[in-house]
């Protein structure tokens, strides 16, 4: 066929007419995503996800117009030179062949996109427990037994069929008497992975058995266990061989790069190995000097192998932890959270707990919205299993967001994958509280107070909710409960304690807490200029409230970043201009502002 007789045939065939209307459908549908997308909250890869694939069927959408009619009688296959359809059959089929197949690759690629989503949730996934490895050694290799529990836990959770239920509450049924039936019930999984370790000295060196089982939970059947006897040097390749035969016995489909990250040997050091499972262990604890203790681990980790990109992420994350608990300058913790983090990504950037540490100090120190909102998507993205990504997504996108309905899907899947969490919890009753929901947010913090009584963030949670319904007696009560229960040094509460004995009329009273942040400071504990602003806007002594205010957004304290928020904690000031200003600075994206 030479070019004239080609070009003729594509016009008999009416392909130019098909390429034409499917441009132009293409396009209404480009121009419709890029106004519907961001206000139906969804990543930017969604539209990025639609262009392609609508350029994608347009050679599709050519090849049918060349072969096939659309005519009265149905669709027929184009005869070689036969006379052309009438022409309005003709340009109703064209039409609807192009409409038709952009349609559908726009329907596709929601249905890609609401799957891709619902595989954060337990829908269409496979749900296991790691429980604790029991440790069958000494005393002295808890740690260790812990940390290999936590290794298997890592790698399984980065394998997207499967929701792996985190370890805080994979850690309350250690040493339990409960059946399987029990366990599986209470948190809701299909699968659990059980077994043992033990680690001992010998002549050849530590030698290490691990012992597990996968049980499906319905019959309480082993339906796969294996026993693994070496040297310490081969407990990588145990722990992915592990992994790989627990994805194999659950008929999962591995994606490649899941594969790879499964096989992967994360140092041949085993000392820096040794270092960054005892850094887990004390991080585990969640308490400000076992963090500390943390750090001084995954520093020696790291000194000892200086290409170990997860003994980075667990310094970066740890790092973030102590900025997060506070009593320290914000630069002596969240600088140190982003180099740890970075140097974390540039060895592996497929750490999802690197890029979480660093969405954290986006968030909490450089008030870098954007980026943080990047870094918890990409952590999901790499684990869909991440509960510490989901739980901080809560509360970043309700409080700085703005986005309540996008926050609850966030904390539900984080509930799902870690029902016994008081962290998940706790997080649920601020979203509530910001979006004006004061009885449920006092439902949520009460149920947390009833679950865990000695926990200090439920009384801090139900104190705020109260004192938002002008309940300041009542706040005031679970305040000093809080002080009660908790770290007495805990400043922020010590803020919170201040204000409401300010509001109440108790001068002396909200005097006394601010020689107790005094006090503080004097023994070299930082106390955040949040906390004393606090106690003097509680007092109605707003100039000196103001100038707290403000030291605070110059140390870029993360206690501040709620302020766009909380207008309960600043009712005398919300009018001022200074306070205003102060928001503008913050920079906050545009749903919060008109949030508020």
């Amino acid at each position: 066929m030479n070019l004239r007789v080609f070009f003729s045939e594509l016009k008999r065939r009416r392909v130019y007419r098909v390429a034409v209307v499917y441009a132009v459908v293409a396009f209404v549908i480009w121009q419709a995503a890029e106004i519907a997308f961001p206000a139906l909250n969804l990543p930017p890869w969604t539209l990025t996800f639609v262009v392609v694939l609508t350029l994608l069927g347009f050679p599709i959408a050519l090849v049918l117009a060349w072969a096939f009619d659309i005519t009265p009688e149905g669709v027929r296959r184009t005869a070689p030179g036969a006379g052309a359809a009438p022409l309005s059959t003709r340009r109703g089929g064209a039409i609807v062949a192009a409409a038709g197949l952009a349609v559908v690759a726009l329907v596709v690629a929601a249905g890609w996109f609401l799957l891709r989503e619902d595989g954060g949730t337990s829908a269409g996934r496979t749900m296991l427990v790691v429980l604790p490895l029991e440790n069958l050694g000494a005393a002295a290799d808890e740690y260790f037994a812990d940390g290999v529990s936590e290794e298997i836990h890592s790698r399984l959770s980065a394998v997207s069929a499967l929701g792996v239920i985190g370890r805080t509450s994979a850690r309350q049924y250690k040493d339990t008497d409960k059946t399987v039936s029990e366990i599986g019930d209470e948190l809701g999984v299909d699968f659990i992975v059980d077994g043992s370790v033990r680690q001992q000295l010998q002549r050849g060196g530590r030698v290490v058995r691990v012992t597990t089982e996968l049980i499906q939970v319905s019959d309480e059947r082993s339906i796969w266990n294996n026993t693994y006897e070496g040297l310490l040097e081969d407990i990588f390749g145990v722990q992915t061989d592990i992994a790989l035969r627990v994805a194999e016995a659950l008929e999962v489909t591995l994606l490649e790069p899941e594969r790879r990250s499964l096989a992967a040997r994360p140092t041949e050091n085993l000392r820096a190995y040794d270092y960054y499972l005892l850094g887990r262990d004390y991080l585990g604890q969640w308490e400000p000097r076992a963090i500390e203790q943390a750090i001084q681990h995954f520093r020696r980790a790291v000194e000892a192998d200086s290409s170990y990109a997860q003994g980075y992420a667990g310094l970066a994350y740890a790092y973030a932890a102590l900025g997060g608990f506070g009593g320290v300058h914000p630069n002596d913790s969240w600088p140190h959270a982003r180099a740890a983090a970075e140097r974390a990504l540039a060895l592996d950037e497929g750490l999802a707990e690197a890029h979480t540490a660093l969405a954290l100090e986006a968030m909490s120190h450089r008030y870098d919205w954007q980026a943080a909102r990047e870094g918890f998507e990409r952590a999901l993205e790499l684990n869909p299993s991440s509960v510490d990504a989901l739980v901080w997504l809560g509360p970043f996108e309700s409080g700085i967001w703005g986005r309540f309905d996008r926050a609850m899907e966030y904390l539900a899947r984080a509930e799902r994958l870690d029902p016994r969490s008081r962290d998940v919890s706790y997080n649920i009753g601020w979203p509530l509280l910001w979006a004006g929901r004061h009885e449920e947010a006092m439902a949520a913090f009460e149920s947390l107070v009833a679950l865990e009584p000695e926990y200090y963030g439920g009384h801090e949670g139900l104190a705020i909710a109260l004192m938002a319904q002008g309940r300041t007696e009542e706040a005031l009560a679970e305040a000093q409960t809080t002080m009660a229960v908790g770290d007495p040094n805990y400043d922020p509460a010590i803020g919170l304690l201040g204000y409401l004995y300010g509001r109440l009329g108790r001068r002396a009273d909200a005097l006394k807490q601010l020689e107790r942040l005094d006090e503080m400071t004097a023994l070299g504990r930082y106390v955040s200029p949040v906390s004393r602003a606090h106690v003097y806007a509680g007092l109605d002594e707003v100039d000196e409230a103001f100038a707290w205010l403000e030291r605070g957004y110059e140390e870029r304290t993360h206690w501040l970043i709620w302020l766009g928020r909380d207008p309960y904690n600043w009712d005398n000031l919300t009018s001022d201009p200074r306070f205003q200003d102060l928001v503008r600075r913050m920079d906050y994206p545009r749903p919060t502002a008109e949030a508020r």
